[in-house]
């Protein structure tokens, strides 16, 4: 059977547990430790839970920190969330989650200035710097946000991935996008 050059797998990764519940109101520890539990019992490989942010910024996350302490972890599952700066990063590393650096740009200076204190050539220099952080991992997910649709995160994205791809030998990217207003790259690196 021709595959037409298609990957022979797919990774499906979850990210209700993080990116739809910081854009909600409040939602109980132990619903969402329910529903994380649920979706590494159906058979997920990877659910991305929190988000190690600014807790003034995304009060929703404010207990990043105690729900990774208490996922009943699942084998064969990845538990993973993400940061956006070295402050989350520090904390991502002591949370006990899969980590999987991320590398994030905004292709909106007005959306980066409100999500990340910078514009995003400041952020994308930031994430130079991280980067850095994460020489000794194999894999990177590159991340472009756009605030209205109509911007063009061309500039910005290519920017990036020029980044990331002179620290790590990218095999291939794909694109990631979120509620139709971001698009992305992810990268694996090169064995």
């Amino acid at each position: 059977m021709a595959t037409y050059g298609l990957p022979d797998r797919v990774l499906i990764k979850e990210e209700g547990p993080r990116e739809g519940f910081q854009g909600e109101g409040h939602i109980a520890l132990e619903d969402r430790l329910l529903l994380i539990d649920a979706l590494g019992g159906a058979g997920l490989a990877s659910v991305d839970c929190v988000s190690f942010v600014d807790p003034k910024r995304v009060p929703q996350m404010a207990d990043a920190d105690e729900l990774a302490r208490r996922i009943v972890r699942r084998p064969r599952v990845r538990y993973t969330g993400i940061w956006l700066n070295g402050k989350g990063f520090d904390r991502a590393l002591a949370s006990g989650l899969d980590l999987q650096p991320n590398v994030v740009a905004s292709a909106s200076s007005a959306f980066s200035t409100e999500n990340n204190g910078c514009t995003g050539s400041e952020l994308i220099q930031r994430q130079g710097a991280m980067i850095e952080r994460y020489r000794a991992a194999k894999r990177c997910r590159a991340r472009s946000t756009s605030a209205t649709p109509w911007e063009r995160p061309t500039r910005i994205m290519s920017a990036l991935l020029n980044t990331v791809q002179s620290r790590w030998p990218v095999r291939w990217p794909s694109v990631h996008g979120l509620r139709n207003r971001s698009s992305g790259i992810r990268c694996l690196a090169s064995p």
